[in-house]
């Protein structure tokens, strides 16, 4: 692949001079480059890109009221702008959205953004929906997760363990043109002596399964050095930030359903959840017809408008069934991963051991809680683990696991 010809000129904004294109949070200073002459020209009008944007056609107000027009603008994010005005290179109107994750740090900045949505070009005929996540953005939401992670160690097995000997210390990614997300993560494992450093490195390559409508994404993943582990520490640490773009997709700040994050599906339930919740009970069914990834961000194309149907809200508990009490007081716990599936956020959750309320609040498509479980010394019981959640339709559903727990004899006891 050439990559400086794909960077020599924007795909996402194809009227703006590249010097012209700033950042989705900039300090707008963009300064004209030298003429060869020495001769001054006043600088380019800066152009902000959004972290998110859609681009549809036909516009919302050929089929939705204002007022509906509205609380779709106000479900997508505190910072929206949105026209419908013809895009770059066509001659009828489009819909198009900017979402930004912070507020502008001016008014030129703001100003910026605005420029933005006549500039995008996303679609090229009508009755599409583009969806496009910037390169910027899915940087920062994998920062976030990683971040957010209840722990970053593991036993050998992949097993969460805040005292394990396998550790994660950064995640990062790559966009490789045309249809590939590398995702990078290093950590160390201290079993060894002296420790031994690895590196996992997941290349996806995304298509759309053109019979289903949906996004496909087959992963390669490589370990330097091999360790045996690693296929379960992958489906553990990469299936979590699979929430953090669904809920953008959502008229209402929903999140979105489908079977739960692994390798297999990696990016594909990310980036284009073919479910997305709405008020009133029910969701948006969508179909993908095309992706595309370049250097700028990866953009999803579906069919306009979707298919609306009912929810059938659902909860899955992932998490170990067996613990045992290492240091002989009684008490053993772990973490605990919740999936939501067809629920409309905010979503309120409760967590119960034999009936007991142990945890509580609001969550998103994936929730994670450490939870303690108690036995008698020398003893082996089994304990109860439930969660119930109910989302703001007051729609509900829980699920309840059974988790045996064995607890060693007090020391200086046989066992």
């Amino acid at each position: 692949m050439d990559r400086d010809a794909d960077r020599a000129a924007s795909r996402l904004f194809p009227d703006v001079p590249r010097h012209a294109l700033v950042g989705s949070h900039p300090r707008v200073d963009v300064v004209n480059p030298p003429q060869p002459n020495g001769e001054e020209t006043p600088p380019p009008v800066p152009v902000s890109t959004p972290d998110v944007a859609l681009q549809m056609m036909p516009c919302l107000s050929a089929f939705l009221s204002a007022e509906a027009s509205d609380q779709f603008y106000c479900g997508l994010g505190q910072f929206v702008h949105h026209q419908c005005a013809p895009a770059p290179g066509t001659t009828f109107n489009v819909e198009t959205i900017g979402i930004w994750e912070r507020g502008p740090s001016s008014t030129q900045a703001d100003s910026a953004r605005m420029r933005s949505l006549s500039e995008l070009r996303l679609i090229d005929r009508g009755l599409l929906v583009a969806f496009l996540y910037t390169r910027s953005f899915l940087d920062r939401k994998l920062g976030q997760a990683f971040a957010s992670m209840p722990t970053k160690s593991f036993d050998g097995d992949g097993t969460p363990n805040p005292d394990g000997p396998v550790h994660i210390t950064g995640m990062s990614l790559e966009l490789r043109y045309p249809n590939q997300i590398v995702t990078t993560i290093d950590g160390f494992d201290e079993r060894p002596f002296p420790d031994v450093d690895f590196q996992i490195i997941v290349t996806y390559t995304l298509s759309i399964n053109t019979n289903m409508g949906a996004l496909a994404c087959d992963s390669v993943p490589q370990l330097s050095p091999d360790l045996s582990w690693f296929q379960e520490l992958i489906e553990y640490i990469l299936s979590p930030f699979t929430m953090l773009i669904t809920a953008l997709l959502a008229a209402t700040n929903g999140s979105g359903s489908g079977a739960p994050g692994t390798v297999t599906d990696c990016w594909a339930e990310m980036l284009a959840p073919q479910d997305t919740p709405i008020p009133g009970g029910q969701k948006f069914v969508m179909t993908y017809q095309d992706v595309q990834v370049t250097y700028e961000g990866v953009v999803l194309i579906a069919a306009w408008p979707p298919e609306l149907t009912s929810r059938t809200p659902s909860v899955e508990i992932i998490g170990p069934r067996n613990l045992m009490d290492t240091v002989g007081n009684g008490a053993v716990g772990s973490t605990y991963r919740v999936e939501l599936h067809d629920f409309l956020t905010p979503v309120h959750i409760q967590w119960f051991v034999d009936s007991n309320l142990v945890a509580g609040g609001e969550g998103e498509r994936f929730v994670f809680r450490n939870i303690t479980f108690l036995a008698p010394e020398g003893k082996t019981e089994v304990r109860r683990l439930k969660v119930s959640a109910e989302d703001a339709d007051h729609l509900t559903a829980g699920e309840e696991i059974s988790v045996t727990v064995t607890s060693r004899p007090p020391p200086g006891l046989p066992r």
